[in-house]
This record gives C-alpha cells, sequence and structure tokens, in this order.
C-alpha cells in the first residue's frame, strides 16, 4: 500500500510543460500538415464492391465460420470436454425442449425438435463458442401468445348433445397451432438473415441491459400465469391483446374452485423436489466434475410414478400423451398467415438476437474472442427459418444450458453438435417413453427454471443508488411488458427508453468555466470559483440539435446575464425614434420657414417695420403637460428628493458588464444539424454587432465540415474564431485585450463606461429610465400618465404576465381626460425591469412591489383616493394587494382577472403532476401563451406578437405553480371581501376562466360591486374588436369617477 503511495505522489510531481504558438484551426491544419485529400463516395463504393482473391476467401469463411476453425481443432486438448459438455446440455434440452413446448403451444415433441435442428446450423454458421441455443422460455411463451390468438380454442369446439360440456379438437387444434408456430419462428428467421446481411447488427444497441433484464422477467411473469392452468388442472378462457395478463388471471382465480386436487399435488412436491434437488446440486458441485441432471431424473420418476398408479385414469391428471418416433420431413410455411404476423415475427426476431448476442459478448470477454454481430444475425436467421421448415419454434440460447456447457468444459460449439446428436437419439429410441409424464411436472420444472429471472427484481434497489434513469427504464419496461404482452412491451418499452435519452439531451447542464490557477485546465466556476475577467467561456454537456437549440441560447443569455436579441432590437427601435424626430423636426422647421417668410411679406407689404417677439420664435408655449401623451417620465422616481429612502432592499452589487468576448466549448458536441449551425450563426452575429466578439474551440471534425456545408463561414467569419483548445481561445481573446488598452492609454482614447451602471435586459442605462429599486435590489421600470389639471386621484395599473405596462396607454390616456394620475410598473422579471425572465420565488413579490410603488406615489399625493385597474394575472395581484390594506383603496377595476385556475386545465391529476415536476426539474418550460386567444382583433394578435417586451417563451413549471399557490390564495379571501369592485370579462375567455369571475361576484360580501359579462370577447378586453374597447374604457372611466369625492364631499 505504501509502495502505491510513493509511485502516486511521484506521478503527481512529473513535470508537465509545453511551449507553442496560440493555434486557431488554420493554424493547427499548418502545423499538421492536413491533407486535402478526400475519398468520394464512388471511389468508397467501388471499393467495397471490388472482388479479390483474399478478399472472397475471406467473406466466404465469415459466411460459414465452420470452415475457418474446424479444421483447426485441437481435438486433444477440447474434445474431451465438449463430450462431457455435450452430453450434459443434451440432457438438459429433453425436459426443457418439452415443457418450453408447453408455452408454446405444441405438443412436447416438437420443442424436441426444436432443440435439435436449429442447433446443426448454429453449429455451422454462429461465431460464439459457449452460449447454448435451443428453446428458451420468453421465446416460447411469446410464440404461444401467436399461436393462441390465431387458433384460438373457439375455433375448435366439437358440438355435442351436452351443451354444459364443450369438447375441443385438440388433434386439429394442435396441427394448426404448429403450423402458426412453424409459420412465425420461420418469418423472424427471414428478418433475422435480412438484418445480418445489410450489416444491421448494431440494432441490439438499443436494447439496454436494464431495459433487457426487465423485459424478461417480466417475460417470466407472463411464463408463470400461462402455465398455472396444468399447475391447477383448470381450464381458463383464452385471451389476447393489452392486459390480457390481468384478465388471465381473474379468469384463474374464478376458476380456482374446480381445481384438480391430484394436479396441484403432483406440481407441489415437483416443485419442491425440485428446490431441494437443485441446492444440493449446488453444495456439491465442487466436488463433481458434472453436474447432476436434475430435471432428467424428475422427470424420470414422475413419468415412473404416474405409469405405475395411472395418474391419468384415476386423478385425471394431464399428461403429455403421445410422442412420435422419428423425424418429420420439411414443410412450406402457410404463406397465408404471414400478413397476420408481421409484427410479432420482428418482435421475435429482434428479442432472440438482443439475448443471444448479450449473452455471447459477456463469454467472448471472458474467453477473449470476438462474435460476430452481424454473423450471429445470419446464423439465427438461418437456424429459424430452416427450423420453421421443420417444425420448429423460435430459438435463442439460454443462461442456464450455456453456464452447464461452459462449466462442464465446454469449449467450443462442438458442445452444441454433442447435445443435438443427443436429442436425435432422443428422438429416435427414446421419446416414446415419456408419454405418462404429467404436464403439471413440465410446468413446475419451468417455475423453478425461472427464479434466476425473478431475482432480477433486485435491480430496482441497486439501479436506484446508482442510476435512477436506469431504474425508471427498468420499472416501466416491466410495467408496459406485463400491460401490453411482450411484443408490443418491448415496442413501447424501447419507444421510452430512447424517450428519456431524448428528454436528457434536451436538458444538459450548462455551464461557465473558470482557470484553474497555474494550468490550462478549466472547471465549472460554481465548483472552483476561479473567473476570468473580460471572457465568459460557456458549456453545455450535451450535443447541440434542433431539439434543445433553443434551450442553448435561453441558457446562454441567462449565464451571461444579457438578453443580446432585446437588446439589439431596443437599440434598433431607439435609432428609428431618433431617425423619425430627427424627420419631424426638419419638417417642423420647414413648415415654420414658410411661416415666417410669409409674415414677412405679408409685413413687406403692409411697409411696417419689421419687431422682434419672443412669443413669435417659432418656439410655441407647451399648452399640455409632457407627459399627457403616455411618455416616459424625464425623472427617475429614485432621484426624487422625497423619497431618498426608497432603496428599501440591502446593498447590492452592479451587474457584471457585457464581456469582452464569449468562449463556447464545442468538444461535447459531435455533431450538428441545419438548425444547430444557424444557432450558432446567430449567436455569433448578434453578440458581435453587441461588440462581443465570440469564439469557438474543441470542435470535432464533423462539426468543422457542417459549419462548412452550412455556410457558416464566409469573408468576414473564417476558421480563425475555431480553436483547438479553451486554453488557446482564452490566451488569444487576453493578447487581444492587452493590446486593445495599450491602444487606449497610448492614444488618450475615452475609457469604457462604468461598470457599475444598471442596465435593463435591453441595455438601456437605468439613470435614463423611470424606476425604483425594491426590496431585492432589483430596477422595475415605470410609467406616468398625469392629467392637464391638478388630479383628482391615482390609479394604480397591474399588468399581466408576459406582458409590460406599456401595453395599457389607452386605459391610461382615457382615464387621465377624467383627471387621474395612473402610473404602473413592469413587474420583476417582465418588460423593462430586472429579474429572471418569468421566474419568481413566491407570487407575494409582486404583491409586496405594487404596495411599495403605491406608498411612493401616496408620499406625493397624500390626500388622493387611490384605484387599482389589474388586468389577467394582474388582476390576481390587485386582489391579493387590496386584501392585505382594503382600507388604503377607493375601488378595484379588473378585467378579465385570474381568479381561479381554469377547471379543464388544472385538473386534480395534472396539478399533482405539476407539484410533482416542481419538485424534480422547477426550470422545465411547458406551452407558452397562445396569442390568438388574446384578442379577436388579428392587428391587436399581430401587434402582441411583434412587441419584443411581451414574452414568448414557454411558462416554467415553477411560475405555474405559483399562479396555483396564488388561485389557491385568492379562493380563501373572497368571503372576506368588502370592498368595491367591478369585473369585466368576455366569455369566450380561454386564458382565464369566467366562473373565476362570477365566483368572486357571488361570494364576496360587498356592497358596491359589479360584474359586465361581454358576449364572444376574448381575454384583453381593452386590446378586443374597437367597439368593445370603446365599452371597456368608457365602463373603466366612469365606475372610477362615480367614486372620486367631489370637493364638496360628495
Amino acid at each position: 500500500m505504501e509502495e502505491k503511495t510513493e509511485e502516486s505522489m511521484i506521478r503527481k510531481r512529473v513535470p508537465y510543460q509545453i511551449q507553442r504558438e496560440v493555434l486557431d484551426e488554420p493554424g493547427v491544419d499548418r502545423v499538421a500538415n492536413k491533407s486535402d485529400v478526400k475519398i468520394s463516395t464512388n471511389e468508397k463504393l467501388k471499393d467495397a464492391l471490388r472482388c479479390t482473391g483474399p478478399r472472397f476467401k475471406s467473406c466466404f469463411f465469415s459466411f460459414i465460420p465452420l470452415l475457418a476453425w474446424l479444421p483447426k481443432y485441437p481435438f486433444r486438448e477440447n474434445a474431451i470436454g465438449d463430450l462431457i459438455s455435450g452430453i450434459s446440455v443434451g440432457i438438459m434440452h429433453l425436459p426443457q425442449g418439452m415443457a418450453y413446448a408447453l408455452l408454446a403451444a405444441v405438443p412436447p415433441v416438437f420443442g424436441l425438435y426444436s432443440s435439435f435442428y436449429p442447433i446443426l446450423i448454429y453449429f455451422i454458421f454462429g461465431t460464439s463458442k459457449h452460449i447454448s441455443v435451443g428453446t428458451y422460455a420468453v421465446m416460447s411463451v411469446m410464440i404461444g401468445s401467436v399461436a393462441e390468438r390465431l387458433a384460438p380454442d373457439s375455433d375448435f369446439i366439437i358440438p355435442g348433445n351436452d351443451t354444459n360440456i364443450t369438447n375441443i379438437d385438440t388433434v386439429a387444434q394442435d396441427a394448426k397451432r404448429v403450423q402458426i408456430a412453424a409459420t412465425v419462428t420461420f418469418l423472424s428467421g427471414i428478418f433475422q438473415l435480412l438484418l445480418g446481411l445489410v450489416r444491421f447488427g448494431f440494432v441490439v444497441t438499443y436494447l439496454s441491459e436494464p431495459l433487457v433484464r426487465a423485459y424478461t422477467t417480466a417475460a417470466a411473469i407472463h411464463v408463470i400465469v400461462s402455465q398455472l392452468k396444468y399447475s391447477f388442472g383448470i381450464n381458463p378462457q383464452r385471451y389476447s391483446g393489452p392486459l390480457s395478463l390481468i384478465y388471465t388471471v381473474i379468469e384463474i382465480c374464478a376458476l380456482l374452485g374446480k381445481t384438480n386436487i391430484g394436479t396441484l399435488v403432483v406440481s407441489l412436491v415437483t416443485i419442491a423436489g425440485l428446490i431441494i434437488a437443485k441446492e444440493l446440486s449446488a453444495l456439491v458441485a465442487k466436488k463433481i466434475p458434472i453436474p447432476i441432471p436434475v430435471e432428467l431424473i424428475t422427470i424420470i420418476i414422475a413419468t415412473t410414478v404416474s405409469f405405475f398408479m395411472d395418474l391419468k385414469t384415476v386423478y385425471r391428471v394431464e399428461v403429455v400423451g403421445e410422442i412420435p418416433s422419428g423425424l418429420q420431413a420439411p414443410v412450406a410455411p402457410d404463406v397465408s398467415l404471414l400478413g397476420s404476423m408481421v409484427g410479432d415475427a420482428f418482435a421475435l426476431a429482434v428479442v432472440g438476437y438482443g439475448i443471444a448476442i448479450s449473452l455471447g459478448r459477456i463469454f467472448a470477454l471472458k474467453y477473449a474472442y470476438k462474435v460476430d454481430s452481424n454473423q450471429e444475425l445470419i446464423a439465427l436467421g438461418l437456424s429459424n427459418s430452416i427450423g420453421g421448415l421443420f417444425r420448429c419454434f423460435a430459438i435463442s440460447c439460454s443462461m442456464s444450458r450455456s453456464m452447464v456447457q461452459v462449466s462442464t468444459g465446454g469449449k467450443s460449439q462442438v458442445a452444441g453438435a454433442v447435445s443435438a446428436l443427443v436429442i436425435l437419439v432422443i428422438l429416435l429410441k427414446i421419446g416414446e417413453l415419456f408419454e405418462e409424464l404429467p404436464k403439471a411436472v413440465l410446468a413446475a420444472i419451468i417455475y423453478v427454471n425461472l427464479q434466476g429471472m425473478m431475482k432480477q427484481f433486485g435491480d430496482i434497489c441497486s439501479l436506484w443508488k446508482t442510476n435512477k434513469v436506469d431504474m425508471v427504464v427498468w420499472v416501466m419496461t416491466m410495467i408496459l411488458t406485463i400491460l401490453l404482452n411482450p411484443d408490443l412491451g418491448l415496442a413501447a418499452s424501447i419507444a421510452f427508453s430512447i424517450l428519456t435519452v431524448v428528454f436528457r439531451t434536451q436538458l444538459p447542464k450548462y455551464s461557465l468555466l473558470g482557470q484553474v490557477p497555474g494550468t490550462d485546465i478549466y472547471r465549472p466556476i460554481e465548483d472552483y470559483h476561479q473567473e476570468i475577467p473580460d471572457v465568459t467561456i460557456f458549456r453545455s454537456s450535451a450535443t447541440l440539435y434542433f431539439a434543445n437549440a433553443e434551450m442553448y441560447i435561453d441558457a446562454l443569455y441567462e449565464k451571461t446575464g444579457v438578453d443580446v436579441a432585446k437588446l439589439l432590437s431596443h437599440k434598433k427601435k431607439m435609432e428609428a425614434k431618433r431617425l423619425r424626430k430627427e424627420k419631424k423636426a426638419a419638417k417642423k422647421a420647414k413648415k415654420e420657414a414658410k411661416k415666417r417668410a410669409k409674415e414677412a411679406a405679408r409685413l413687406a407689404k403692409e411697409q411696417e417695420p419689421p419687431f422682434s417677439d419672443t412669443d413669435e420664435s417659432g418656439e410655441e408655449p407647451e399648452t399640455s403637460h409632457p407627459h399627457t401623451n403616455g411618455n416616459v417620465h424625464d425623472l427617475s422616481v429614485k432621484d426624487t428628493p422625497d423619497v431618498g429612502t426608497l432603496e428599501a432592499g440591502p446593498s447590492h452589487d452592479p451587474d457584471t458588464p457585457l464581456p469582452r468576448a464569449i468562449i463556447l466549448d464545442l468538444s461535447p458536441v459531435n455533431f450538428l444539424d441545419t438548425v444547430a449551425v444557424k444557432t450558432l450563426r446567430n449567436i455569433h452575429k448578434d453578440y458581435g454587432e453587441a461588440g462581443v466578439q465570440v469564439y469557438f474551440c474543441g470542435c470535432q471534425r464533423g462539426v468543422v465540415e457542417s459549419m462548412e456545408k452550412g455556410d457558416f463561414f464566409n469573408e468576414k467569419v473564417t476558421k480563425s474564431i475555431l480553436f483547438s483548445s479553451v486554453h488557446d481561445a482564452v490566451l488569444y481573446c487576453q493578447e487581444g485585450d492587452d493590446e486593445e488598452m495599450e491602444t487606449h492609454s497610448t492614444l488618450g482614447g475615452d475609457m469604457p463606461e462604468h461598470e457599475g451602471i444598471r442596465r435593463s435586459p435591453q441595455g438601456v442605462p437605468y439613470t435614463e429610465l423611470p424606476h425604483f429599486v425594491n426590496a431585492d435590489g432589483l430596477h422595475l421600470f415605470c410609467r406616468y400618465w398625469e392629467p392637464e389639471r391638478p388630479p383628482k386621484a391615482l390609479v394604480f395599473v397591474v399588468h399581466g404576465a408576459g406582458e409590460h405596462c406599456g401595453g395599457y396607454a389607452d386605459i391610461a390616456l382615457s382615464l387621465t381626460k377624467h383627471g387621474a394620475l395612473v402610473f404602473a410598473h413592469d413587474h420583476v422579471g417582465h418588460g423593462q425591469s430586472e429579474g429572471e425572465r418569468m421566474d419568481i420565488t413566491t407570487f407575494q413579490i409582486y404583491i409586496r412591489d405594487s404596495l411599495q410603488h403605491i406608498d411612493i406615489m401616496k408620499a406625493q399625493h397624500p390626500k388622493l383616493p387611490v384605484f387599482i385597474v389589474g388586468h389577467s394575472m394582474g388582476g390576481a395581484i390587485s386582489i391579493l394587494t387590496t386584501c392585505e390594506r382594503p382600507q388604503d383603496f377607493a375601488g378595484v377595476v379588473l378585467i378579465g382577472p385570474m381568479v381561479q385556475m381554469n377547471a379543464e386545465s388544472a385538473t386534480p391529476f395534472k396539478v399533482f403532476m405539476a407539484k410533482l415536476l416542481n419538485r424534480l426539474t422547477p426550470k422545465l418550460t411547458l406551452g407558452q401563451i397562445e396569442s390568438k386567444y388574446v384578442s379577436r382583433d388579428p392587428k391587436q394578435v399581430e401587434a402582441y406578437d411583434r412587441d419584443e417586451l411581451n414574452y414568448h417563451g414557454g411558462l416554467r413549471i415553477s411560475f405555474g405553480m405559483q399562479l396555483i399557490n396564488a388561485a389557491a390564495r385568492i379562493e380563501r379571501e373572497l368571503p372576506n371581501i368588502t370592498w368595491p369592485f367591478y369585473i369585466l370579462h368576455g366569455d369566450a375567455d380561454k386564458l382565464c376562466d369566467l366562473r373565476g369571475s362570477q365566483l368572486m361576484y357571488n361570494t364576496a360580501k360587498s356592497t358596491d360591486k359589479k360584474l359586465k359579462v361581454y358576449e364572444e370577447a376574448y381575454h384583453a378586453l381593452h386590446h378586443d374588436l374597437p367597439e368593445t374597447v370603446e365599452s371597456v374604457l368608457k365602463e373603466v372611466s366612469s365606475w372610477i369617477l362615480e367614486r372620486i369625492p367631489t370637493p364638496n364631499g360628495s
């Protein structure tokens, strides 16, 4: 142990030093002497089809592996072991073949055929030296499901005189089911053969180990249930399709009163005997060279007892029956049945191959040889297709037989050939001796052999500790296979397993990287806290493609702290606004010049001397308040002397400014689709326009080629922005920063803007915007609309979710005409206010900020009554704000308010799932607000979509939970409401339920309350059709005006 520690310490002190220039992509190509020679597709195709002598020999031997290994077979070393192993496995084939034939719903002798023909075929074409192919429980129960579905008992009922007794033509039924089993086996073999020829062996990669183990466990349950009828001696009705297992169990429970006691006793005694014998065999396994053939001894004893005690006649115990000697001639499959079993055959092909290749790879890894996955498909395909011609049913490999083959000295497929010869002897001479064997004994053998699969339930606990996603895959595979049957269950399980992979790539971990001091190693800053000044390094843990491209951009904006798209949009709007003002000023100046020219002409005509008058200087005195038109207030509320203590929250550090450079680490990205290339192009373009350089590093060859094909590079954007490593990119950025600082210093240029200036999400300094700072230190953007005369009342407007207060100018202007001073702000995470977009820790933040803003305005106008106008989520904020301080408000107007959640969208199940997802993935986004439900006016909908201050992304689970909690709180407050309110709501509102407004109106104890419903109107009544808007503005203004006290106090 000490030596290992010393060695570890020495290894840690090994110096690591490389000195080279910073290399971008062209630099690496130059240093590495990159070759531009590319092999065309035609050349590759010609090379693949070129047939030479060595290549033909290699292909021929790979198709028939027997010819390659048999001439080199080490007879002296392997012969004895293969002989003993083959005999041991052959003995196991007898009871298992007969037992699994019952699962396949065919006579037992066909299980022996399935243990003979396919083994010989695999001996010739297979590449695994240690697996034992033959009958397998899971495959047999899938075959039985098909046979019983296509040949049900109802098709073979023999009419009789006694209506209470049902007789079935078992001979015809067995013949039909054998034909069905052989046909579906033949078709599954054809599928496997075709998949192997087109080199489709990788299909097994979609069968993960948890999926396979859960699937075999669930199939084992199907096997057990299917054999219960032989253990109890009953004849339940056969069900097919989804939930058939559940129906079968219910049917068996209903028939337990008709149990054959003799059959049950035989079954229980056999199970107990097998378990005890197997435990004793395991104890002495190390002391004897070959395992004890417990199953063979069991069927010999059971057959002897059944024969001498005449169990068939005396106790009505069902026995195997006639077992014909010899082999049967091949029979062509029934082509008419193929169309009805395509899905079943494909499922058999995939399951059989998946189990065989999984076990084959385990032994190949252990004994250091290679298994050819495509050749295994061909070998199994030939085994099943040729076996189907000889009335065999589909085969795979068995773990128990394979372990016996290995433990008894088997070292090659010669052991398999020997086991086939043992079955041949049984078929020719010994098979008929087992005609009196009770079927209950075969069922008992199946139960005991499945105990290993039942132990796989322990996977749930181990997977819970190691990987919970794999545990979910295991459980869902188990449930789906039990409920949907093995065929549909497999497809559903694979789909679910792939869905988990897609889900994980959609929700990767996004990180900002920092440099470990003194190294070229970069790690997430949340773990190592080593940021690089002015350089942001961003990395996603998953590849980038269409399903997560939008989330990649959102995460980048969130991590860098700036939504560049909105910043650029705001800059463009400001530039357009400036141009409009200049144009308007020029037009006004031109008009004034014409006016002065006319005046001068008139004065000259009257021959009066010119005079100067300040009133005619061209600058007309203002006749209205500068803020009447709803423009932004010029004075920040924060700077108002009366409210100097406005910043109620703790001291808050200034935001980090835009970084000089952003480095995108693309090392986890292994491919780019067209959406991803476009996303990277837009990121580079948008940040570039904002003055931030974007570089890429760790790009794999395929990623660079995708960028080239996607026209990412041009004359301005070259490969010089690509770097081989993060460290190269960082050194390049830092070198550029040093040069820039030297330039500023040398030329005496202006230094960058001070870092302490807080900016809106659109990049506008808050020193240029009206705002206040809330208790959390966040800047909230404000708007004010003042009347021409001294105000009569204060009206606080509260906007809805995803909106901003600028959308309420019409309501504000309507109220200012009647003497009201209207004010509003963008909520946290909305519009031009700070905060993460549409994400809060508690709904109370909205209420707290509203009361803070109201207090600011009341301090300036202490004698004026205060009203609130709230829309949508703003209605919920208005209700709860008023409920906290009802004495402060003269009335509340609610337009389409959110009083309760929509009953259809907030069912108990959906609420439960939302709470669960909020615990697991609170950042998960769901559907967005559908703008088509906002207004009936297409122009208003278009304006809503164009407004970049509106939030157009998906709603997060956490935000949805806050809305649910707010609605529940409102419902508790409704009986206590006594303040005046007026609700206006559209009966076609699909975003906020009209029933909530009706509930408030009926429940509240207010004596001054009113509800007006607009027929066929949508959610935003103040942006609906013109006639509706006119009515709403009039109703709101009139209702508030009626409640403003007059000077005489009335």
